[in-house]
């Protein structure tokens, strides 16, 4: 088997694979980067000036969330929209962490984040052991990146 090459292409932004000696050469595309508006769970006043953005490559989804500002905490949970729904798959979980705000108070470790099989909700925690957030005052993650399976 010939060794495949590929290069980048900076002014179009396309990833060239090169191929081998025996193939041409075929373009592509640079995962785009889109803006998304995540719906909130467990707010009474949900955060404002969230910035919530994904990109697709191959079969992943990348979703970078960041949320400058609180929000008013009504509820015991707190869950965030997916921008694309996570793949089927038994009993499947992705996950990563974050810093966050609980009570109005900046945690000194981060929080669970995690998204499960089929769905397309994020749900938060305030420890890794899956803890509630407190029904009052404020929270927010402040920022996380996710990288989960697409159908």
């Amino acid at each position: 088997m010939s060794p495949q090459i590929q290069a980048l292409d900076m002014q179009g932004y396309e990833i060239f694979n090169l191929g081998s000696s025996t193939t041409a050469g075929t373009a592509i595309p640079f995962p785009t980067l889109t803006d998304y508006t995540p719906t909130f769970g467990g707010f009474g006043t949900d955060p404002t000036g969230t910035v919530a953005q994904y990109l697709t490559i191959g079969p992943l989804v990348v979703a970078f969330v960041r949320m400058p500002n609180t929000g008013v905490s009504d509820d015991t949970i707190f869950t965030i929209s997916a921008p694309v729904a996570a793949k089927t798959l038994t009993d499947a979980v992705w996950g990563t962490t974050g810093p966050f705000v609980d009570n109005s108070v900046a945690s000194a470790t981060p929080g669970r984040i995690e998204i499960t099989s089929g769905s397309s909700t994020i749900n938060c925690y305030t420890s890794m052991t899956a803890a509630a957030w407190t029904a009052a005052n404020n929270k927010r993650v402040i920022w996380f990146t996710l990288i989960y399976p697409f159908q």
